[in-house]
């Protein structure tokens, strides 16, 4: 396999520009080849490793326009946090087969031929993503193209993982615990309070039988009012 080398790439004033890609046409367009000229950004030399791994450097905040295109031996790039764009063709037409964004990614746009006829079958998509360009996956090797969504993630071209089924972070695993705790003490004071109207209604039954006892104990018979009727009349 062709020794390929990494688009060269410059960055100036906290923006990436392309000085050239991984191969071209020649004058008449009839011979294709590597340029030969590597990425440099600030003197050193962008290249991937003996993997095919390209690493992006740390202060870049986008991968520009067609930065990786026919970059055939590329494997998988390394993304920092702080890319906020991945530019139009940025990998078209090349080996890529997988993209790892590092924690905390802030990336809003992948643009549209993004990856274009590359070999992408692994992606993690940050759910920070609002824009997905036209045609952005068109032609790789997952057959199914509406797995590439923000917030998905996508191993071998299946879906692993959602932003609803991603492991919940620290603070969420302690909100978690506090609603749950807050539910369980809802929940007893509730059935305390449950157990007290039951057990004064108790109270409240057993005293109104025990009246009822007394009164009817309490009542004459109608032989004991005649008697006192006729005792009544004899006086």
């Amino acid at each position: 396999m062709c020794s390929m080398n990494i688009a060269a790439i410059v960055l100036l004033a906290n923006a990436v520009s392309v000085d050239g890609v991984c191969c071209c046409w020649n004058a008449d367009y009839t011979v294709y080849t590597y340029d030969g000229a590597g990425a440099t950004v600030n003197g050193v030399v962008l290249k991937e490793d003996a993997d095919g791994v390209v690493t992006i450097p740390a202060d870049w905040t986008d991968i520009p326009e067609y930065a990786f295109r026919y970059c055939t031996d590329l494997r998988k790039v390394l993304i920092p946090a702080k890319i906020t764009e991945i530019k139009t063709s940025a990998f078209l037409t090349s080996g890529l087969e997988a993209v790892e964004f590092a924690a905390g990614s802030e990336l809003v746009s992948i643009g549209q031929q993004a990856f274009w006829e590359s070999k992408i079958i692994t992606i993690d998509i940050p759910s920070t993503v609002t824009s997905i360009g036209r045609w952005a996956f068109y032609d790789t090797p997952c057959a199914n193209k509406d797995i590439f969504q923000p917030g998905n993630g996508v191993e071998n071209c299946e879906i692993v993982r959602t932003s609803a089924t991603a492991p919940p972070t620290t603070s969420s695993k302690t909100l978690i615990v506090a609603v749950g705790l807050g539910f369980a003490v809802f929940a007893l004071l509730a059935l305390v309070v449950l157990l007290l109207r039951k057990n004064k209604s108790g109270e409240n039954e057993g005293v109104n039988n025990t009246e009822n006892e007394m009164t009817e104990g309490h009542e004459l018979t109608e032989i004991q009012r005649e008697e006192i009727e006729g005792l009544e009349v004899s006086v």
